[in-house]
């Protein structure tokens, strides 16, 4: 049996959200001009400014696009799953004086 492209694309955001969740994530992806890009993201609420956590960029979005913190530019951002080119994790995970803040 082989997975639809959806199914698949819904594997690899699972996979995203629970590194992202637990760390600092740099993800590289193709842009829709075309460029790639390379992202060091995060969900996790100890990188994210306490004014930024109410839920990223308020944007409405299709089941390809995934909305991140881009922890370099200090902003909410999105990309296209099936654009990803690739992914290392984890760049970083929060210590006990990061979750105290």
């Amino acid at each position: 049996m082989e997975l639809s492209t959806e199914y698949k694309q819904q594997l690899i955001r699972d996979g995203l959200v629970q590194r992202m969740k637990s760390g600092i994530v740099e993800i590289e992806f193709t842009k829709k001009d075309g460029s790639t890009r390379v992202m060091r993201a995060t969900l996790n609420e100890a990188f994210i400014p306490k004014n930024e956590r109410e839920g990223g960029s308020g944007r409405t979005q299709n089941a390809n696009l995934m909305s991140v913190y881009d922890v370099d530019a200090d902003g909410w951002r999105s990309f296209n799953v099936s654009s990803l080119i690739d992914v290392r994790v984890p760049i970083h995970e929060p210590s006990m004086a990061d979750q105290a803040e």
